[in-house]
């Protein structure tokens, strides 16, 4: 983060619930009192139906070590290896938290109906 380093930027806080191994003198959201921020990205990989188990696990060992970044190095992140279920149910469950924000606020969800 060369902004930060800089003294160009200043960080305030993290928005996960945990702070950061990269950022790990910034605050999460919580430390610096507003502990109902909370937000993580997160990503899924799902393989066609039928892929051999052995392919489709494959790619654990690189996530589990972080993405490799432009410079080379790798970024920290966490793997959460599961099943298909749990990650569906992952993302059900985030879809309609997301949603019930969006529609409390007044706003469209764009799936067609509110």
């Amino acid at each position: 983060m060369p902004c930060a380093q800089s003294g160009r930027l200043s960080l305030l806080a993290v928005t996960s619930k945990e702070r950061s191994a990269m950022l790990p003198d910034i605050p999460t959201m919580a430390e610096a009192g507003f502990p109902e921020i909370a937000i993580t990205q997160w990503f899924a990989a799902f393989a066609p139906a039928g892929t051999p188990g052995e392919i489709a696990r494959a790619p654990r060992g690189g996530l589990r070590q972080g993405p490799v970044r432009s410079d080379g190095a790798r970024a920290p992140c966490g793997c959460c290896a599961g099943d298909r279920g749990r990650h569906t149910g992952r993302i059900l469950a985030s879809t309609y938290r997301g949603r019930r924000r969006v529609v409390a606020a007044g706003a469209g969800f764009g799936l067609g109906r509110n």
